[in-house]
């Protein structure tokens, strides 16, 4: 199983230099916690899925993460879910942060989250947790549009230029959300990249146009962190 990126590098990480006040005090907008796959509002997330988290932090600079397992510090900014886990950070920014939820949180309905920088900490800002909360991403990185959705042959995108064929194309689904997991790697860790991989405990249902589709796969993308990939 392979991935090509299909995710904008800021949906992740990505690394580009500027300047913000680092004296002002973050801030977790209400709210703020969400599903990075489709930014929904409102919602929940789950344990050892990609999440963006909104508001106003005093970052030196915005950067993602260069190495694996990914940091929990970047630019001088942390983020702690609880009293004592930390957020793995695949990106910072002014005004966005992109982490993973850590594994830790399974089991749990409700916790807190708090950001520190420059010895600062914003006020508690309270996340719902639920088992699963699927989403899948879009090429634009905002959770709309055309879905990263691969063709299990070649490996490109199932767009107009290359449309599946009822009964015959295989399809990758690249979401998170989708919950427990066998062979779990550690908070911040990638996947395994070879057999065993991390498979979900519960086979998400799949409808390609109202039709159910026969889940082949569903885990962990081999290589990755918090990301899952589902194969119909």
């Amino acid at each position: 199983m392979r991935l090509r990126m299909l995710i904008p590098c800021a949906t992740l990480a990505c690394s580009v230099a500027f300047g913000i006040n680092a004296a002002a005090q973050p801030s977790i907008s209400p709210g703020g916690v969400l599903n990075l796959a489709t930014y929904g509002s409102g919602a929940a997330v789950a344990p050892g899925s990609i999440a963006a988290v909104l508001g106003s932090f005093p970052v030196s600079a915005t950067a993602g993460a260069l190495a694996e397992p990914l940091p929990t510090s970047l630019s001088g900014l942390a983020l702690q879910f609880g009293t004592n886990l930390s957020g793995p950070l695949f990106f910072v920014s002014s005004g966005q942060v992109n982490l993973q939820v850590p594994w830790e949180l399974a089991g749990q309905s409700q916790t807190s989250l708090t950001a520190a920088a420059a010895g600062q900490t914003s006020a508690p800002q309270p996340v719902s947790i639920a088992s699963f909360a699927p989403g899948i991403f879009a090429t634009n990185g905002q959770g709309t549009g055309q879905g990263a959705i691969l063709d299990n042959f070649s490996y490109r995108l199932v767009d107009p230029s290359n449309p599946a064929t009822a009964g015959s194309t295989f399809v990758q689904i690249y979401c998170t959300g989708l919950g427990a997991v066998t062979n779990q790697p550690l908070t911040g860790s990638p996947a395994l990249a070879s057999p065993p991989f991390a498979t979900t405990t519960t086979t998400p249902t799949v409808t390609i146009g109202g039709v159910a589709a026969p889940v082949l796969f569903a885990g962990l993308a081999p290589g990755f962190v918090g990301l899952y990939q589902v194969n119909v």
